[in-house]
Order: C-alpha cells, then structure tokens, then sequence
C-alpha cells in the first residue's frame, strides 16, 4: 500500500482475456473498475478480472500453508 495525495493506494492486477496482466494503484475496488475499463477501451482488450494484490497474497499465504502441512 502507497500513500498518494492523502489517500491510501492499493495494488490491483488487471487481467485480460488474452492473458496480459497490467498493474495499478488505485484508492478502492471502484476506481480500479473504472481504470481497467478505461485501459482496455484504449488497448483494445477485453477485461477477464481485477484481483486487488492483498487478495492475491492472502491466497499464496493459504496455499503455501496447506502444503507445508502435506509435506512437513
């Protein structure tokens, strides 16, 4: 998380259908909505997902947690 003119920026990961990925910040959810259908209306592309990074992370942590369990 960065902090930009006050406001706390969150990474969000854009990801389109032909499989490229971009990365923004943005302040919520909403915003990274509207950068990502701006930024495929430029590029062309189709929109497939945006995934904030902490969701991300959070989902690595889980997996790499469940099979340290398997393997340890």
């Amino acid at each position: 998380v960065s902090k930009r003119r006050g406001a706390l920026m969150d990474e969000y990961h854009i990801v389109f259908k032909d499989g490229e990925v971009q990365y923004i910040l943005a302040e919520n959810l909403e915003a990274a909505a509207w950068a990502a259908y701006d930024l495929a209306r430029t590029t062309n592309k189709q929109l497939k997902d945006i995934i904030p990074s902490y969701v991300k992370e959070q989902i690595l942590s889980e997996q790499m947690e469940s099979s340290q369990k398997f393997t340890g």
